[in-house]
């Protein structure tokens, strides 16, 4: 099953040899270091490749955009070797021990014995360097293709139904985009299929991949894994309603109109403000994954407005708050309500998920 996956160096100095007045213009991005590590897992052939820990440069304003390239590079690296599978590498952090601890966890669960008797995954330490990178040099596509797939299987019923892989575009610049996609397909394929198939118990679930041989590969094991379970398996020429075109760009969310009196919006796509200055959306189960998190809940953040005490506190896209001052953040319409309760001129403790793994972030609200 995907979910046991275990979800460079180079600056610009040219503007220092410029005149001042092109220098200012020419100012390199903003960049980090952190410690990673990818993994290409073949569930099916119950093999996990890995590369050892190591130091990355990425930009600090978009970390995830980083690892998800070094896990596309290490998977072409792997399928050179003639390995495929699920590909993932941890999101980067300053902390090299706990990179390590991680890595050495994930070990330690796919190699282990269930029961003694199902085999173990074979774990093969891979040498492996990532191609040297430049910030600002990879330019996103407004509009990159995923290919998506859809399944749900009721045990209890011994059914199975499963979407053929389709192409869908998303939104390039918005590494949000897929996850949102692939929650409002599974919204669809639920609705459409697996309740017509009347497989009340299927937990339907939808997921993407970069490439056709990766979306394909992992159909193949999804059936593989349950093949001895006597489950009757229907493939259903399904594809989402906004599907049968083109593929659409997925849309990015709009700021809100500044409303009174009015209640928090309930879905993703309304991504309301709240009172720390930032926009916020649903975490989905799909992006929940992605993040490394166990369950989906909180709110994700998606925005974080100039000049806003959550600007001043270092909170920033793609954390997501769990909890501010003790209480908890299970859905991502409960912050507003939590936080317009804040005093003013006071500082509130945030329980933040950032880089898989809890943080706290003190926050000073803004008086008035």
């Amino acid at each position: 099953m995907q979910r046991i996956v275990v979800t460079a160096v180079l600056c610009l100095f040219a503007g220092l040899l410029s005149p001042p007045s092109r220098a200012q213009s020419a100012t390199p991005p903003a960049t980090r270091k952190g410690f990673t590590f990818c993994t290409v897992h073949d569930t099916a052939g119950r093999t996990a490749w890995a590369s050892p820990v190591m130091e990355i440069e990425y930009l600090s304003s978009d970390p995830w955009s980083r690892v998800q390239d070094l896990a596309t590079d290490f998977h072409t690296f792997i399928g050179g070797m003639g390995g495929a599978g699920d590909k993932q590498c941890a999101a980067a952090t300053a902390d090299r021990a706990a990179v390590e601890a991680f890595r050495n966890e994930q070990r330690s669960i796919l190699t282990q014995r269930f029961m003694g008797v199902v085999r173990s995954n074979k774990w093969l330490d891979v040498a492996w360097t990532p191609k040297p990178w430049t910030p600002g040099a990879m330019v996103k596509p407004a509009v990159a293709s995923k290919y998506f797939y859809c399944y749900g299987t009721d045990t209890d019923a011994r059914a199975s139904v499963a979407s053929p892989v389709f192409e869908m575009g998303v939104d390039g610049a918005n590494p949000m985009a897929p996850y949102t996609q692939a929650d409002e397909y599974n919204k669809q394929f639920a609705r459409d299929v697996v309740a017509v198939h009347g497989l009340a118990d299927a937990n339907p679930a939808c997921y993407f991949k970069d490439t056709q041989a990766e979306a394909d590969k992992a159909l193949r094991d999804y059936r593989k894994m349950f093949s001895g379970f006597n489950l009757k398996f229907t493939d259903v020429a399904w594809r989402p309603s906004n599907a049968a075109t083109a593929p659409p760009v997925a849309p990015v969310p709009a700021r809100p109109a500044p409303t009174t009196g009015s209640t928090p919006p309930s879905t993703a796509a309304a991504a309301p403000r709240v009172p720390l200055g930032v926009r916020i959306a649903e975490v989905t189960p799909a992006l929940a994954l992605g993040l490394g998190m166990d369950t989906a809940h909180g709110a994700l953040v998606i925005e974080v407005l100039p000049g806003s005490p959550a600007m001043a506190a270092g909170l920033k896209a793609m954390d997501v708050v769990l909890g501010v001052n003790e209480q908890a953040v299970n859905l991502f319409s409960d912050l507003p309500e939590i936080s317009s309760r804040l005093p003013r001129g006071r500082q509130a403790s945030l329980r933040v998920w950032r880089e898989r793994a809890q943080r706290v972030v003190l926050v000073s609200i803004a008086g008035g």
